[in-house]
């Protein structure tokens, strides 16, 4: 099958890697081999797969000319594929018009998944407000949550060297001295001076490396951009709309020279690299290795029941 290269606009063979006028990357290959939808049907069930709400709920229309005020669908017109945005005051703005159903259903696929992660945020701060407001302010409550974070900063980092065993004896050692002192023990006041400093500076130090590590930080490298993630360095492919190792990349060389000279903040016109399917693929432990459909693929989209969803969070101003 003949499709448009979203680079140079040739016609090339769907199954060519690379456009043979301008090498550009062929984004159908890739998103076939990471099972992106590629049509609207596709994406149909793709979205019923990840058991979301119905259209009406989440505003998103799939093979629908929806024509009410606050909206995102996508749908044919003849032999064109439209995607668009309905603003609050009925005002529609076309994200795409094209022959190019692929790059039409990426498009507010991408759009999907971003508004799934911002309602989930939205959910875990409305459980986390509500948790406050039934759990009264003790000393226990706040010791269970710094006990909580120094695991994390043990585990995930494994700071000066400490392995899991050596993890959880400490665990252990803060949960004893937090038990002690919720119980009034006369024993805690003996053993906090010499072991909770020790626990607190550790777990300070520890949640500091925790925080650097797992923050993604962005380069403009000569329009390239370029983020650091896991001190390892990944830069962003404009044509499959994802990251990929810098090792691969000519400009590896010139830019590791100084690479902090080339910081910048992250740019909302491109993707968040924790969004992208690059760290869905590797870093994203909660995926299924299964490969058995689109519920066992990108089940970070997966939609809780128990969740609710709020349209009227979403920006229906702008145009997309």
């Amino acid at each position: 099958m003949q499709i448009k290269c979203e680079y140079c606009g040739s016609m090339i063979d769907d199954t060519l890697e690379k456009c043979p006028n301008c090498g550009a990357a062929n984004a159908n290959i890739h998103r076939t081999a990471n099972k992106t939808p590629k049509t609207i049907e596709e994406l149909a069930e793709w979205y019923a797969a990840h058991n979301l709400p119905p259209y009406e709920t989440t505003r998103f229309f799939i093979g629908i000319d929806y024509k009410k005020p606050k909206a995102f669908g996508i749908y044919k017109d003849g032999d064109e594929v439209v995607v668009y945005k309905n603003k609050a005051d009925g005002q529609r703005a076309v994200r795409y018009r094209g022959t190019d159903e692929a790059y039409g259903v990426n498009e507010i696929y991408l759009k999907l998944k971003s508004e799934i992660v911002n309602q989930k945020e939205r959910n875990a701060a409305l459980r986390e407000g509500t948790s406050r407001k039934r759990s009264p302010k003790s000393v226990f409550g706040n010791v269970a949550r710094n006990i909580g974070v120094a695991i994390y900063a043990f585990f995930t980092v494994g700071i000066f060297g400490i392995n899991t065993i050596a993890g959880l004896l400490v665990a252990g050692v803060a949960v004893g001295l937090f038990f002690l002192n919720y119980t009034r023990h006369p024993l805690y006041d003996k053993l906090r001076r010499f072991v909770l400093p020790i626990l607190i500076v550790t777990l300070i130090v520890g949640s500091a490396f925790t925080v650097s590590y797992e923050k993604a930080r962005y380069y403009d490298f000569n329009g390239l951009n370029i983020c650091k993630y896991h001190n390892n360095y990944y830069y962003y492919d404009t044509v499959t709309y994802d990251y990929y190792p810098l090792d691969d990349s000519s400009y590896a060389k010139e830019f590791m020279e100084d690479p902090e000279s080339y910081r910048t903040t992250w740019d909302d016109s491109i993707m968040d690299f924790k969004e992208s399917d690059y760290y869905s693929e590797n870093f994203d432990t909660s995926n299924s290795s299964s490969d058995s459909g689109w519920s066992s693929w990108d089940s970070d989209s997966d939609w809780d029941s128990s969740d609710s969803w709020d349209s009227g969070s979403t920006d229906w101003d702008s145009d997309w």
